[in-house]
């Protein structure tokens, strides 16, 4: 008698999905906080995006547009690179805060700001330009605002000391991101980014068309980076105003005297003694910082781009 070998029915693999052959990854760690010093915004960022302290330091370059110096507690204290990959994952830092530290990323072109029935514009590069709310750029605009009324320029110009109380920028709230307001659906007509100041009550009913008129007196920003012989930190990035027409020499010489104007030391006696190495550069396309061809000749309005002075000194000789 012969029995025949019961047959094997095979379901085919892909008939019915087994949903639970791959279970859904699960992680109990939560997102990590991080926030910049002076924005209210806070940034969430996954535990496998920032592993490693060179992880950290490309992630906050590319989504908090910062180059990283240092990372705080939420105690303020440092943490040590080497510390990092332990202490993310540590209670209680882990729940808490983490504050960035570092120089801004600015935007490759500079933007101007041309203000409403008055003869004044300012160019200068946005720093953090995917992140950029309107309030913290007013703020910057009135920095620079007080700079031109302490050097005494504003009543040239048609401004009062009321008037700084009682400008914003055209068309956007305070927690619109500036990018919003530089789409070039918005830009249409306009030679470069441009940003209209206005006076407040003017804000909903401002013609863009209608903002200026006649010929502008024109700043340009200009970036200097000090940085001290055997500091432990650099110094933060300082803006002075200077005229179109500053040739590059000229740029070198301001901020020099600028710098021993607050060393309080005599520029003439002490140059040699004080200024290692003064360099004026010029961001190109690709974002690298290269040096200025014919300082002598060249003015920062032929150059229409972000310029930056690093001048290595020391205060002790």
């Amino acid at each position: 008698m012969l029995i025949s070998e019961p047959k094997t029915h095979r379901v085919p693999e892909d008939a019915f999905p087994n949903i639970l052959a791959v279970p859904p990854q699960i992680t109990l760690l939560p997102l990590l906080k991080f926030v910049v010093p002076g924005s209210p915004r806070i940034y969430y960022i996954p535990h496998d995006q920032i592993q490693t302290y060179q992880g950290l330091e490309r992630v906050v370059r590319q989504k908090l547009e910062i180059d990283l110096e240092a990372v705080l507690d939420m105690c303020g204290h440092c943490i040590d690179s080497a510390a990092w990959t332990v202490v993310k994952l540590s209670w209680p830092y882990c729940l808490g805060t983490f504050t960035v530290i570092g120089k801004p990323v600015y935007s490759e072109s500079l933007v101007t700001l041309k203000f409403r029935g008055k003869p004044l514009e300012i160019k200068f590069a946005l720093p953090r330009p995917q992140n950029l709310t309107v309030g913290t750029l007013r703020r910057i605009m009135l920095g620079y605002m007080g700079c031109l009324q302490k050097a005494g320029e504003l009543p040239a110009l048609g401004f009062l000391p009321s008037d700084l109380n009682d400008l914003d920028i055209a068309g956007v709230t305070s927690d619109n991101l500036v990018k919003e307001r530089l789409h070039p659906d918005l830009q249409l007509g306009l030679d470069t980014p441009t940003l209209f100041v206005v006076p407040t009550v003017l804000v909903d009913d401002v013609d863009d068309e209608n903002l200026s008129h006649g010929t502008a007196c024109t700043f340009i920003v200009v970036q200097t980076q000090w940085i001290k012989l055997h500091a432990i930190r650099r110094e933060p990035i300082r803006e002075v105003l200077m005229a179109p027409a500053t040739t590059i020499c000229q740029v070198k010489a301001i901020i020099e005297k600028l710098l021993f104007k607050v060393l309080r030391v005599d520029h003439d006696d002490r140059k040699d003694e004080v200024i290692l190495e003064h360099e004026v550069l010029v961001r190109n396309n690709d974002g690298h910082w290269t040096d200025i061809p014919r300082p002598l000749k060249t003015t920062l309005r032929s150059l229409q781009r972000t310029v930056q002075s690093v001048m290595n000194y020391r205060d002790r000789w």
